[in-house]
């Protein structure tokens, strides 16, 4: 059922073409095909689904893609990635630091930085609440919940969580340049289990949770309830136009003017989409942004040129990341593999 994905007569002629393709993709078991599937497609054809549906067709496909695939495909990269950067000498001067760590290491470390030996998943304590059978974490002395996962899979998730935060993290928001202050909105988008949310909620005025994901709609009832007069949970995805389970942020703060907003988005390669319905928000309001770049490789430079043209001060986050994860960069229909020279910035920040 490809054609309940779209909502637009005029990609007719894409469906046709493509639809009997798309279906072997969902039912597609082999990682090498996917690759094919989705590096064949016409860069053209891709833009014009993006502004439609294209998400939800490539979310369908990914879902139904075997674990096994996946972690085949994991494999392959990651076969590849140290053959090209630990076994052989890549001759990336502008990435010496990290190049070196990683042969030091004999590692793929996402974060290729001393920093991250300061943390130890051993050290991780799960707590259990029996009334809600959830459990959670204490975060800087408030409960983190985590959905119904393992003691050992909440702690490597919480271990990665603080660990990209850390103060030297190519993946920390905030900045001096672009802090969040006291009485500030915050929208989580991507919210995830809210950490972020959390880290600021004292100090905000409101706080937009906004996470599709209904493993996580439960956790974040329970972590947030002792706030829930500053809370609001929104149980869709952001994104370009408001239809079904989507909405865009212009519709989601149109009551705001002339507000301090600061927006955090990471979204899995959606985050330019996102931004183009918040034009409005991001014109009317003194807002500081924190986008994430590393899931695609264009993406520093696309939302770069989009602060720059509204008028926004852009900088890079510090440092780069090794993101090797091409299952998350295929649920939004932006697989690519990782080329030379590999590393990426994680983020951009934006303010006036």
């Amino acid at each position: 059922m490809i054609r309940q994905f779209f909502d637009s007569s005029s990609l007719e002629t894409w469906i046709n073409t493509y639809e009997s393709d798309l279906k072997t993709v969902l039912n597609d078991k082999n990682p090498k095909e996917i690759r094919i599937f989705f590096e064949s497609r016409n860069p053209a054809e891709a833009e014009l689904l993006i502004d439609t549906s294209l998400y939800e067709v490539v979310h369908a496909a990914g879902q139904n893609v075997t674990e096994s695939a996946w972690i085949e495909e994991f494999h392959i990269v990651e076969k590849e990635l140290n053959k090209a950067l630990i076994d052989e000498d890549p001759m990336l001067p502008d990435f010496a630091e990290e190049v070196a760590f990683l042969k030091n290491h004999k590692g793929l470390f996402m974060y290729p930085y001393d920093f991250v030996f300061k943390y130890d998943q051993k050290n991780i304590k799960i707590y259990a609440d029996t009334d809600r059978n959830l459990k959670y974490v204490d975060h800087n002395g408030k409960r983190l919940y985590f959905p119904r996962k393992s003691d050992n899979d909440i702690a490597s998730e919480y271990i990665q969580l603080i660990m990209e935060q850390d103060p030297e993290s190519p993946h920390t928001y905030f900045s001096k340049d672009c802090c969040f202050n006291d009485g500030d909105i915050f929208v989580d988008v991507g919210a995830a289990e809210g950490i972020i949310s959390l880290d600021v909620v004292e100090k905000a005025k409101e706080i937009y949770l906004i996470e599709c994901s209904d493993d996580w709609i439960e956790a974040l009832e329970a972590t947030f309830e002792k706030y829930k007069d500053k809370i609001h949970i929104i149980p869709k995805f952001a994104g370009r136009s408001d239809y079904g389970n989507t909405i865009t942020l212009d519709t989601l703060l149109k009551d705001y003017n002339d507000e301090n907003i600061f927006i955090k988005i990471d979204a899995e390669g959606m985050e330019l989409d996102i931004l183009k319905s918040a034009v409005n928000v991001i014109i009317c309001n003194n807002c500081k942004l924190a986008c994430c770049t590393y899931h695609a490789a264009e993406q520093e430079e696309e939302l770069t040129v989009f602060f720059e043209n509204l008028g926004y001060t852009c900088t890079p986050s510090d440092g780069y990341m090794l993101f090797r994860f091409g299952r998350m960069v295929l649920l939004n229909g932006k697989y690519e593999r990782l080329e030379r020279p590999y590393f990426r910035r994680a983020l951009v920040r934006a303010h006036k």
